[in-house]
């Protein structure tokens, strides 16, 4: 399987005197990080049998806590790339939660928190669509 990643949408860079977010790019640098290691990246754009849009809709964040989780909404659309036809068009939400013991400041908690989130929100669209290929609901 082949994709090509179209750039992400959605995110925006941290303010560093409030909380920490995720940026598009930083998003779209994770997807494409992780589609890679899948095996699912194309080695050539244009050879892709399939391409992904991804906007990063909401980090539900919490605004303090000793342990902090943070859901991501991502909605993914996948296309096949002669056809023009949606295989996949669903959003997705993920959790990520990082302990006091994983860092003692609160920002720093936070800024692991959200990394965790969009690691397992991409985890889980990954998932997804290859049960999606192989014919699953």
């Amino acid at each position: 399987m082949s994709m090509a990643l179209a750039p992400t949408t959605g995110g925006s860079s941290t303010n560093p005197l409030w909380m920490s977010n995720v940026s598009s790019e930083e998003f779209g640098s994770a997807l494409r990080s992780s589609l890679e290691l899948a095996g699912m990246l194309a080695p050539v754009e244009a050879d892709a049998k399939y391409r992904v849009t991804a906007q990063l809709l909401n980090l539900d964040r919490p605004l303090a806590g000793l342990d902090l989780t943070v859901e991501s909404r991502v909605q993914y659309k996948v296309v096949e790339t002669n056809s023009g036809q949606a295989v996949f068009d669903k959003p997705v939400a993920a959790k990520g939660t990082a302990k006091l013991g994983d860092a003692l400041i609160a920002v720093e908690r936070l800024r692991l928190a959200n990394e965790a989130s969009v690691k397992a929100n991409i985890e889980t669209f990954i998932q997804r669509f290859q049960a999606v290929l192989r014919g699953e609901p």
